[in-house]
C-alpha cells in the first residue's frame, strides 16, 4: 500500500523486495551497504535499534549507518490471552502463569522484538 502510493507521489517506479530474517539484520545490512543514492529506503520497526543489544556483532552500526527520514506509524503491545482462562487482569493472569510452571507459553512477533523483549521482562 505504501508502495503504490509512493509510486503515484513520485511519478516513478517503486519496488518491494522484502528481505527477512534475523529480526530485521538480513534487511538492515542490504540497506546499509547499498549506495547512498537515496534509491534503496528501508521500512523497520524498533528491532533495528534492539538488535545491537542483543547482537554484538552487527554487521552494521543503526546509528551511523542509517538516517531517519519519517516515522511513518506507530504501535500499541497489546498482552491477551484466551479466554478459557481465568484471569481478566494481569495481575490474575500472573498469579495464574506463577501457580503452574511451565505448563504456559508465548507468542511474540519474532526473537529481539518488543513484543519478545516485553513478555521477558513479564516472566522476570
Amino acid at each position: 500500500m505504501i508502495a503504490t502510493q509512493l509510486q503515484t507521489s513520485w511519478g516513478q517506479p517503486v519496488i518491494v523486495e522484502n528481505k527477512p530474517g534475523a529480526s530485521g539484520t538480513i534487511g538492515a545490512d542490504f540497506v546499509a551497504k547499498s549506495p547512498g543514492d537515496g534509491h534503496t529506503l528501508m521500512l523497520t520497526i524498533t528491532a533495528l535499534l534492539q538488535n545491537a543489544s542483543l547482537m554484538p556483532r552487527l554487521p552494521y552500526d543503526p546509528l551511523k549507518d542509517f538516517v531517519p527520514v519519517t516515522q511513518l506509524s506507530t504501535s500499541a503491545n497489546l498482552l491477551v490471552v484466551s479466554r478459557k482462562l481465568p484471569a481478566t487482569t494481569v495481575a490474575e493472569f500472573v498469579a495464574l502463569v506463577r501457580g503452574q510452571p511451565g505448563k504456559h507459553s508465548y507468542g511474540s512477533y519474532g526473537i529481539g522484538t518488543s513484543a519478545h523483549l516485553l513478555a521477558a521482562s513479564l516472566a522476570q
